[in-house]
């Protein structure tokens, strides 16, 4: 059965109060009849409120309906979860059990059991802090990650088993943006590969860009960067998803809640700007953090 990937909110935490991923992971599986069989889902949930780690429950296409979330394995603060494309791993970034000298976040491996528990295989260091958002890309070999609290861009070599080695790139930004003090430094915040493993796309909250770096397959590692997708100031740009053909990229803009459209050109790297839209009513005053943007 086909599994999809739940990641709620990570500064909340909590159950259904923001869902911010709902993805299937398994897209060249064969799809079975939703009425007959549920897929599963996984939840990583940050460790806010009462969580206790990652969980799982059932979900039905068909009636829209969730179970109850089970515990599938304890660990420290969850964030986004990715799995292998070939093998029944799953990765979380989160708090190391350990904690690292150098103050690093953690990429977390568990073995997917037949039951949907998780099995703890093992944690490496991200290189950097406050990792927010990891991605693998289609061949298993790389994982991205974003470390939101120093601005962070890392990628992790995976052996033909899975697990992952050590940081093979490691990128620190600076500057700022004029939003203070959300946009006092770089804050990484999503890493996305394209489907033909040539760029990965970086979303940084906190100098309103939006980052293309060359993407070497074979050995993990980025080149120097392309012109970046430069967003309004103090927009915030948090996360990105493109069209299926990858002709046009979608940014959500955290600070200021707009959605920034794109053309992307893959021959070449680079962006052109179509336009920016408010994700809110014109009227609306209160208080709002846009968190999440996805394509059906």
């Amino acid at each position: 059965m086909p599994n999809v990937i739940l990641d709620l909110m990570y500064e909340t935490g909590l159950f259904m109060r923001c869902i911010a991923m709902i993805r299937s992971i398994l897209a060249h599986s064969v799809l079975l009849s939703a009425s007959l069989f549920a897929d599963t889902v996984f939840i990583g949930t940050n460790g806010g409120g009462q969580s206790k780690g990652i969980y799982f429950a059932d979900f039905d296409s068909t009636t829209g309906k969730l179970t109850e979330p089970v515990l599938a394995a304890e660990y420290q603060g969850p964030g986004f979860l990715a799995m292998h494309p070939t093998k029944p791993i799953l990765y979380a970034v989160g708090q190391p059990t350990k904690p690292f000298a150098n103050g690093t976040s953690a990429v977390a491996t568990f073995s997917i059991g037949m039951d949907h528990t998780l099995k703890f295989l093992s944690e490496v260091s991200t290189g950097g802090k406050g990792a927010c958002h990891l991605t693998i890309d289609d061949a298993g070999r790389t994982i991205a990650v974003a470390n939101y609290s120093d601005g962070h861009i890392s990628t992790v070599r995976l052996d033909e088993n899975g697990m992952p080695g050590e940081v093979v790139s490691m990128i620190a930004n600076k500057g700022s943006g004029p939003s203070k003090p959300r946009q006092e430094g770089p804050h990484a915040h999503g890493v996305y590969f394209d489907k033909a493993n040539k760029y990965l796309f970086v979303p940084d909250l906190g100098l309103d860009q939006v980052f293309v770096y060359p993407f070497d397959a074979a050995t993990s590692k980025l080149g120097e960067p392309l012109p970046s997708l430069v967003t309004a100031p103090g927009a915030g740009p948090r996360h990105m998803t493109f069209s299926a053909d990858e002709k046009f990229a979608y940014v959500i803009g955290e600070l200021n809640s707009t959605l920034t459209a794109a053309q992307f050109d893959s021959s070449s790297g680079k962006f052109t700007l179509l336009g920016t839209t408010p994700t809110l009513p014109m009227d609306f005053t209160a208080a709002n953090k846009a968190a999440e943007v996805e394509i059906h």
